[in-house]
């Protein structure tokens, strides 16, 4: 009988195997489906230790390696400048 540490090892494993297809076939989907699938991916980043043994670190970097992509950084860029905007229009009322 197997230990069941080795079944727990093919389980993560093929985890792993299909999040590598899924970040390969971002590229194929429109920017604005890819963005939020995208963010969505690095959102798993964010267990740190809640799933299995070493399967957070592979999410961790599959998230570290997708927050450099460009379509994140513009989304983040777009939400900072409608921060900023905001802001400005909340003090443009307040001087009013």
């Amino acid at each position: 009988m197997k230990p069941t540490w080795a079944g727990d090892a093919t389980y993560f494993t093929t985890l792993e195997r299909k999040v590598n297809e899924i970040v390969g076939l971002l590229d194929t989907l429109p920017s604005a489906e890819r963005r939020p699938r995208t963010k969505r991916l690095i959102r798993l980043g964010e267990y740190k230790g809640a799933i299995g043994w070493g399967y957070c670190d592979f999410l961790a970097d599959v998230a570290a390696r997708l927050h450099g992509r460009s379509e994140v950084k513009q989304a983040s860029r777009d939400r900072r400048l409608s921060e900023v905007d905001g802001k400005k229009r909340d003090e443009a009322v307040e001087t009013h």
